[in-house]
């Protein structure tokens, strides 16, 4: 079997109007191919608000089948 890769685009909706500031401009993770259905993937995103609220994280689209969630207390 040949691998296989596919590119998976994750939006991200400011509900706020304080922008906040990311260390950087595109967020990526590399997935094997057979990996076990189910198994927490690993991305960590860095963003700080300029008023030192709390950020939260929403997928906003792409994930019609809920197969991606969020994890906010990791």
């Amino acid at each position: 079997l040949t691998p296989c890769s596919i590119e998976v685009p994750v939006n991200v909706k400011v509900i706020d109007r304080s922008m906040p500031t990311f260390d950087k401009q595109f967020y990526t993770a590399d997935v094997l191919e057979n990996i076990r259905i189910d198994t927490p993937l690993s991305l960590s995103i860095q963003a700080k608000s300029d008023l030192d609220r709390k950020l939260i994280y929403s997928i906003t689209k792409g994930n019609d089948f809920e197969e991606f969630a969020l994890n906010f207390n990791t």
